[in-house]
């Protein structure tokens, strides 16, 4: 049988072309709202945007979230994760032509090389992993492989003991949570929590993460477990098609009582999220790129286990 031969066609990014790609977006098997522009463009200022979309053989199949930094493209280094975005009709062969046309709209752009931040399987409605074969077949190389952790939504049967202990004790299951809409109090408590344990500071400012709360209340929400009217501790979940992520959790006082975290997040877990969806703990990683055992630890403690955040690095050049 003669193989088939697909015309492509990559188009750049512009505003004009917003409701192009807003549309797209959740027809794809791999979508979430940090791909909207609405949540893409609030730091424009800080990235050389250059998105892609590609039509094959007319029909738009694929885009692609990207900006420039040091002659290379990149996807995403200002979100979690990046990666061609997949219509849920796309196939292997056309996804292979895409990679080739990138590799082709690099060389003509004079970038040397792509860097391709996927997004991990749990949050795939469908699986979509055409891309991660057709950058092997094309002489991309792993470069980076962060451990994250996932975990099913449903009854807490995977919990350590120690965990297990925790809830049993009767002051912690008085404890109360609750949906609220203070981001900008909760950023300032995660922001001196960030300083305080680990030198570093939140990716969003308290304006910042208002604001997207605003744009997104229905992807990104607030729970914060209390003593009465006594704020102990936070959580902020983004919440995608079918996996979750805890994006920032801090305590609201330089000591936290045991039991607090596991509490907060076993309440996510039971009576938040639909029962077999996934949960993402975030990568156990500083900002430096080390590895932090003991948050890894604790995280296994709830359950989770480990999904590689991969990220490759394809060549311009074959």
């Amino acid at each position: 049988m003669k193989p088939l031969s697909d015309q492509i066609e990559i188009r750049r990014y512009a505003d004009s072309l917003k409701q192009t790609w807003d549309r797209f977006v959740p027809t794809t098997k791999n979508r979430s709202f940090l791909f909207l522009r609405d949540y893409m463009d609030y730091h424009r200022e800080r990235f050389s945007d250059h998105s892609l979309l590609f039509l094959v053989n007319r029909r738009l199949l694929a885009c692609l979230p990207a900006h420039v930094a040091d002659g290379k493209l990149c996807s995403h280094l200002g979100l979690t994760f990046g990666g061609l975005l997949l219509h849920r009709d796309i196939r292997l062969r056309q996804v292979q032509g895409i990679v080739r046309a990138l590799c082709g709209h690099l060389r003509t752009h004079g970038l040397t090389a792509a860097l391709y931040r996927p997004m991990p399987h749990p949050y795939h409605e469908f699986p979509a992993e055409e891309d991660i074969a057709s950058l092997h077949a094309h002489g991309a190389t792993l470069v980076e492989a962060r451990a994250t952790l996932c975990l099913r939504a449903g009854p807490p049967d995977r919990l350590a003991r120690d965990r297990r202990r925790e809830l049993c004790r009767d002051e912690i299951g008085a404890l109360t949570v609750r949906r609220s809409t203070d981001f900008r109090t909760f950023m300032r408590h995660c922001a001196r929590y960030l300083a305080r344990r680990f030198g570093s500071e939140p990716v969003h400012s308290e304006d910042e993460m208002a604001l997207l709360a605003s744009r997104f209340p229905d992807n990104i929400q607030l729970y914060v477990i209390e003593r009465g009217a006594e704020l102990l501790a936070g959580q902020i979940l983004y919440r995608h098609g079918s996996c979750a992520k805890l994006q920032y959790g801090a305590p609201a006082s330089d000591f936290i009582e045991e039991g607090i975290m596991t509490r907060l997040d076993t309440h996510l877990l039971t009576e938040v999220l639909p029962a077999g969806s996934w949960l993402d703990f975030g990568h156990s990683h500083d900002p430096a790129g080390r590895f932090n055992e003991g948050v890894h630890q604790f995280k296994e403690s709830m359950g989770a286990r480990t999904v590689t955040l991969a990220t490759y690095n394809l060549p311009a050049e074959p």
